[in-house]
């Protein structure tokens, strides 16, 4: 496992995870929708991929096989939007879809072929807690990252006998810009008080998250246990061990009532 393809490498996780994975001696593959956002990472092999167009995956791909392939990628690009279900528009439902599932699904069946033919190689997607435990007025977000967790389950399934490792890495809250970035539908004339309430608690949360390291390091630890787990969460103990455990005990009403309680909503 030397050669690395990080998407969404310009920031946040993917920015620290490229950079500790090239201290450990990795090549590293990163993409963003703007090759500016890259250049000035040291060592990095800056690729153009833009998971909103087919035809971009397709080219970044190709410069990567090209290029002689690589034995690791991490699907990590990530896009946000808070707001009601009611205000979301169809358009960003769309957008958030795009980059958190149909583009990596895209640029996943190239990825599989290539690792068939290759005989080996670990793929990582980066999928969310929020896929299991939904955040209130993160509904598309959360909606979307379920969606790649059984993706990621199916595709497992369907590739098992195979040369190649399939893993979901689900992380809670991590601290990095990720709200800054997420697209906000904050002002909303019904929901206007629960809306305050959950955005307080989710600003919160990521400003006193683990560092982004804790996800770099993980990633590590994934590529040395060599089929060790399926599933692997990283994070704050209460979201990434309590929530999940409970989860597989509690009936849907008491979830419903603990995440009610859990962003100030009840």
């Amino acid at each position: 496992m030397q050669n690395v393809l990080i998407t969404g490498a310009s920031s946040g996780i993917g920015l620290v995870t490229a950079k500790h994975l090239l201290n450990l001696g990795y090549k590293v593959y990163g993409t963003s929708r703007s090759l500016e956002r890259l250049e000035s990472i040291q060592g990095l092999q800056a690729i153009e991929m833009d998971l909103c167009s087919d035809a971009s995956i397709a080219s970044g791909w190709e410069k990567i096989e090209k290029a002689g392939g690589v034995d690791l990628v991490i699907n990590n690009a990530g896009a946000g939007y808070i707001g009601s279900i009611e205000k979301m528009s169809l358009d960003e439902e769309r957008r958030l879809f795009q980059i958190l599932v149909h583009g990596p699904m895209l640029l996943n069946r190239k990825v599989v072929s290539f690792f068939r033919k290759q005989g080996f190689g670990l793929l990582i997607n980066v999928t969310s807690v929020a896929g299991i435990l939904p955040i209130p007025f993160m509904s598309c977000y959360s909606s979307a990252k379920a969606a790649f967790i059984a993706y990621t389950s199916a595709l497992r399934i369907e590739t098992a006998g195979d040369s190649f490792r399939v893993v979901d890495l689900r992380p809670g809250d991590i601290r990095t810009s990720f709200n800054e970035a997420m697209t906000k539908g904050l002002e909303d004339s019904f929901y206007q008080d629960k809306l305050t309430k959950a955005w307080q608690v989710i600003d919160k949360n990521l400003k006193e998250a683990p560092d982004p390291l804790c996800v770099a390091q993980k990633i590590e630890q994934i590529i040395q246990d060599k089929g060790a787990q399926e599933v692997y969460y990283v994070g704050d103990f209460f979201q990434t061990r309590i929530a999940p455990f409970l989860l597989r005990f509690a009936s849907s009403k008491l979830v419903t009532r603990a995440i009610l309680a859990y962003y100030k909503l009840d």
